[in-house]
């Protein structure tokens, strides 16, 4: 591959198809071991839906912790409904199994080190375990 042809780094997409249903999922070039510094994600699909879910679920929780609450109204919580519903379309649409996906967590978490991200997601209860 020439310089030319090679893709630049960032958040490219990679597309399948089941069921009459074209998915699009985040694949995290930038992220990818070896390809820059910080870079700790190997080029396994799980370990992208792993990393996705991770920012959907640190997305989801700052606006629930950040919101509003009037009088007499109970606040939004992030519980772990909410992370196993993220958890489960992030699988759907990145065509992986939750438990390979569960396996990349460690990974994440040593990538959102790398970048110095503070977030509090965490893996949903069922997917942690100790390989």
């Amino acid at each position: 591959m020439t310089d030319e042809t090679k893709p630049k780094p960032g958040v490219y997409t990679h597309h399948r198809e089941q069921g009459g249903i074209i998915f699009s999922a985040p694949y995290f070039q930038m992220l990818l071991k070896g390809e820059t510094a910080d870079g700790r994600l190997p080029r396994d699909f799980a370990a992208h839906a792993c990393w996705h879910y991770f920012c959907l679920a640190s997305a989801a929780k700052k606006k629930a912790e950040e919101c509003m609450v009037l009088e007499n109204e109970q606040s939004p919580v992030f519980d772990e409904k909410i992370a196993m519903q993220i958890w489960h379309s992030v699988c759907m649409m990145h065509g992986v199994r939750p438990e390979d996906m569960g396996r990349y967590w460690e990974v994440v978490n040593q990538q959102r080190f790398a970048l110095r991200l503070t977030s509090n997601a965490d893996l949903p209860r069922r997917f942690q375990f100790k390989e």
